[in-house]
């Protein structure tokens, strides 16, 4: 699949190595960037686990329509799916685009 960010300063610390630690510290740094091999490694969400660790779901309320990976603890990968025709989709097996929206801890809001 594809990877993106919606805002670009997200698309520029993703695309560093050395930015996510910064960003996010070692340990969910880490995550992140195993979290981002994985979705780039896959053919669609299909291919990702809604089993531990990954944990794949999709999200309600503030988060509706998008979908959310297991980092560490309570943080999650959050992103948004679209078709290879870049049309939003909430079909596992159509996703071909992934737009992550943050990196967040959303059970402490």
């Amino acid at each position: 699949m594809i990877v993106r960010a919606r805002k670009r300063k997200l698309q520029k610390i993703l695309a560093d190595s050395k930015l996510i630690n910064l960003e996010f510290g070692k340990q969910i740094g880490d995550k992140v960037k195993q979290r981002i091999a994985e979705l780039l490694a896959a053919e669609t969400l299909e291919d990702i686990s809604h089993l531990p660790p990954t944990k794949l779901h999709s999200l309600s309320g503030e988060y509706e329509g998008c979908f959310a990976v297991k980092l560490t603890g309570n943080f999650r990968l959050v992103f948004k799916a679209y078709t290879c025709e870049e049309e939003f989709t909430t079909q596992k097996s159509n996703t071909e685009i992934i737009v992550i929206e943050e990196v967040v801890d959303y059970h402490g809001k």
